[in-house]
């Protein structure tokens, strides 16, 4: 299976609104809000859209403190 989101690259390069609006055109496009109709593409790119969101809002993690090594004691 491929990775879809190298089929979306050009997304990457879009602000988090551009997203939000990308999204909201996309979903406003089922009829009558059935997304059973959506093409396999607007639902692919649903996901691609889904996942930058979600890493832009992924907290960022901590680092560890460095641990003392003898050399530091």
């Amino acid at each position: 299976m491929t990775d879809i989101m190298e089929d979306f690259d050009h997304l990457k390069s879009l602000t988090q609104l551009q997203l939000f609006e990308r999204r909201s055109a996309l979903v406003g496009s089922a009829p009558n809000g059935n997304y059973r109709a959506l093409s396999d593409e607007v639902l692919q790119e649903l996901v691609a859209i889904h996942r930058i969101l979600r890493k832009h809002s992924a907290p960022k993690a901590a680092r560890k403190p460095d641990t003392p090594t003898l050399d530091m004691l």
